[in-house]
């Protein structure tokens, strides 16, 4: 990427008489595709650490909407639910299956 260090969406930066102090300010091309696509590769390490929990709560999402959307596992959780007598806990168990995909699928993609 040609200028990956310059800003992205720049913006001017003035002193109270409104002199330009600064250039441009603001975050990176790199940083704001990083963002954007969910990579961690910004080069800072709290920021791809934010990128990374995103990423992570987008996979889980996605990974419960499947549990739910599919008939089977459905029945499976369900029965699983009744039979340890846990019916209030049955959003938890589909939020922890969700995260449980998620985590794996993220894991297996690092590899």
């Amino acid at each position: 990427m040609n200028n990956a260090d310059k800003p992205a969406i720049p913006c001017q930066q003035t002193d109270t008489n409104g002199v330009v102090v600064d250039e441009f300010y603001g975050l990176t091309k790199r940083e704001y595709a990083c963002i954007k696509l969910l990579i961690p590769q910004t080069g800072d390490e709290v920021l791809d650490g934010w990128i990374m929990e995103a990423r992570r709560h987008k996979t889980a999402a996605k990974a419960m909407t499947a549990v739910i959307s599919n008939p089977d596992s459905m029945r499976e959780i369900t029965a699983a639910c009744k039979d340890k007598n846990i019916e209030h806990e049955f959003s938890n168990v589909i939020a922890r299956a969700g995260i449980m995909y998620a985590d794996a699928l993220i894991k297996e993609l690092k590899s």
